[in-house]
Parts: structure tokens; C-alpha cells; sequence
């Protein structure tokens, strides 16, 4: 199934206009304004909802010309996938590393890697456990770092 509409323009405003919510969610945060004058949040705030606009007319744009910049190819597709899946995995990795010991996360975190690049899974498993132990060792007691904190 192919999206006709589904161009760089398209794909590019969308990016922008996620990227101008989280600045504008982020700008919300500042300390507030003193007095009369705009307070710090003013300026991130105004230049994101330009942004949004301005992104919203080039998926306008993109959508109505319908040209492609580029064809998705199933490799392309599949690249894309992995390395969305490769991300995820080192996201989940760094959140859990304060509620996991160290060697058990590390270990999950390259056995998924392993799996997610398609290496056999005996292997992965023999890789991630010499590696999880290498790391470990190395860090904690040549280099006395303190892994699990």
C-alpha cells in the first residue's frame, strides 16, 4: 500500500510541529514573567506557534503537489524499523537502569539488541552475557565505579 501523500514535506512538517509542542511545553516550565514585561516563555512560545503554522501550510503544500523526493523501498521500511526498535531499546534501557541492578539491564539491553539486528539467538545470549561481564568487571573493579546506584 502505498501513500501518495506521504512526501518529505509531509514528513518534514510533522516533525517540525512535534518539535514545537515539546519546545512550547518545555517554555512552559520558565519561571513567570515580573511585572508587565513578557516573561522568558514569551519569545520560545511565539516563534513555536509560528513554526506550527508554518509547518501546517508546508503539509498543505506536500499533500496538494504530491511530488516524491524519495521512494521507501522494503529495505528502506526495514531500516527504518530497526533502528525505531534499536532506539526504543536504549530509551527503555536508560530508564530502567535505576530500578534494575546493572548487569541484569545490560544484559536485556544487548540480548534485545542481538535479536533486533538478527543475530542467531545463541549467539546474542553468548555475546551479551562475556559482554555484560566485561563491562561489569571492568567498571566496578578495576575502575571501582559504582554501576548500581
Amino acid at each position: 500500500m502505498k501513500l501518495k501523500w506521504l512526501n518529505s514535506d509531509v514528513i518534514a512538517g510533522v516533525l517540525l510541529i512535534l518539535v514545537s509542542i515539546f519546545l512550547i511545553v518545555e517554555s512552559l516550565e520558565f519561571p513567570d514573567a515580573m511585572g508587565t514585561e513578557p516573561g522568558p516563555a514569551f519569545f520560545p512560545i511565539v516563534l513555536s506557534i509560528i513554526l506550527i503554522f508554518l509547518s501546517i501550510l508546508l503539509i498543505i503544500k506536500g499533500v496538494k503537489t504530491n511530488v516524491r523526493h524519495f521512494e521507501i523501498t522494503k529495505e528502506i521500511r526495514d531500516n527504518i524499523k530497526t533502528l525505531g526498535l534499536t532506539i526504543l531499546a536504549t530509551i527503555l534501557f536508560l530508564f530502567f537502569w535505576r530500578y534494575l541492578p546493572f548487569y541484569i539491564i545490560a544484559f536485556l539491553y544487548l540480548f534485545s539488541l542481538g535479536i533486533i539486528f538478527k543475530i542467531k539467538i545463541t549467539k546474542a545470549l553468548v555475546f551479551s552475557i562475556f559482554t555484560t561481564g566485561i563491562i561489569y568487571y571492568v567498571f566496578s573493579e578495576m575502575f571501582l565505579i559504582n554501576l548500581n546506584l
